[in-house]
């Protein structure tokens, strides 16, 4: 009986010990945005895969210096007279190429250039899809929290809709009006809550996170754009090198014309004569090209198709730099309208309608009128300056072209 009162007890401790594991994986976690990106970068399994790439390069180097076994070999019996009591030990090493594994190494050399800027491009990229995602969910949450204070408002408004109407103080049409825009703003909130939650999750995703992530920001600000951003380069120099590991590899290929060496020792016994020594070197030269020809064929080929890439995508980046800059400043011009003007208008509206309704000087209508334009202004805003954060964001990621 105690031995089963044990055994209950430590199925229990064990039950909860992971009940509160479980529940502390889950808990949210507050984070700035500095440590978001930099717990993602040290998580991504992206940057770990191309970390892994460049080991995997720099073993390369040892490989291009493979030489091939030694090859050994005795015979013994009649070999070069009439007794069979001759011998003879064979040593043979072949060197290979004598060119081919300074190119192979150089080519190596190319690869691991051109992993690192990939390696750094990645980095980028995973910085911009943190931030977008950092700021969407800002975005959502101002959203959701200005749907949210005017469903609490128009609810309020509906109720006291139904009791001017049965007073007789309001049309019916007007009472329908604001039960209509009641159940509008209110079906807006239940989107706006959705999408935060989307949002929400986004967010825990790129970064490859257990635990759902609280910004510390309450609010989406504006992000300044860096005037001496030069990220564009990274991909400048990622197409430039492709073109250069192409015509790396095109020397390999054609060093493989070039003849391999061996060199062998040979030791015989032939009797009446012992100890008879021999050195030796050979020069193994490949008789049929065309498999080889075809090999340089297509290294040629793919340094056109290189160049022909590289030459595309320089003048893509170009023009994706030129239209980003181009809707930065348009975001930025609608931002500054909203931030001069828009927003206070929004705020003046709002207080207005509600005074002049509270005295009677406006009626429904025109109630309902007022707050749908403050609504919208204020929703044209933080739209604005999202799509403005957004385009910095882009920004960032492809540099400014110069």
């Amino acid at each position: 009986m105690i031995s089963e009162m044990k055994r209950h007890n430590l199925l229990m401790i064990w039950f909860l010990s992971g009940l509160s594991l479980m529940v502390a994986r889950a808990q949210p976690v507050d984070m700035t945005l500095d440590e978001v990106l930099q717990f993602t970068l040290e998580h991504s399994p992206r940057l770990q895969v191309l970390s892994n790439d460049l080991e995997i390069k720099r073993m390369e180097k040892a490989k291009s210096w493979n030489i091939q076994p030694t090859e050994a070999s005795y015979s013994f019996g009649q070999l070069n007279s009439d007794t069979k009591k001759d011998w003879q030990l064979d040593i043979t090493q072949s060197l290979g190429s004598i060119l081919t594994p300074f190119y192979e190494n150089s080519l190596v050399k190319y690869q691991l250039a051109t992993g690192k800027t990939l390696q750094r491009i990645a980095e980028k990229e995973i910085t911009a899809e943190v931030k977008q995602a950092w700021i969407t969910l800002l975005y959502r949450k101002e959203l959701l929290k200005m749907y949210l204070e005017q469903a609490d408002l128009y609810k309020n408004y509906r109720q006291m809709s139904s009791l001017y109407y049965e007073q007789g103080e309001i049309s019916l049409l007007e009472k329908t009006m604001m039960d209509a825009r009641s159940a509008e703003i209110f079906n807006q909130s239940q989107v706006a809550q959705a999408e935060y939650d989307i949002a929400r999750k986004r967010l825990q995703a790129v970064c490859f996170s257990e635990n759902e992530i609280i910004p510390v920001d309450t609010v989406m600000q504006k992000l300044l754009p860096d005037g001496n951003n030069s990220s564009g380069q990274l991909y400048k120099d990622w197409y430039d090198q492709q073109i250069a590991e192409s015509q790396a590899l095109i020397k390999v290929e054609r060093s493989r014309f070039f003849p391999e060496i061996s060199v062998g020792y040979t030791r015989q016994k032939i009797l009446p004569l012992e100890g008879l020594n021999a050195f030796t070197v050979g020069v193994s030269v490949p008789l049929w090209f065309r498999p080889q020809q075809a090999k340089v064929k297509q290294a040629k080929l793919n340094i056109r198709n290189a160049e022909a890439f590289a030459s595309e995508q320089h003048i893509l980046l170009q023009n994706k730099q030129q239209e980003i800059f181009a809707m930065m400043q348009q975001y930025e011009q609608t931002l500054n309208y909203y931030e001069e003007f828009g927003i206070k208008q929004a705020d003046l509206l709002f207080r207005t309608a509600h005074l002049q309704f509270s005295k009677s000087a406006i009626n429904m209508v025109e109630l309902i009128q007022s707050l749908s334009t403050a609504i919208s202004l204020k929703n044209n805003y933080l739209q604005a300056l999202y799509q403005y954060n957004v385009t910095v964001i882009e920004y960032e990621l492809y540099g400014n072209g110069k």
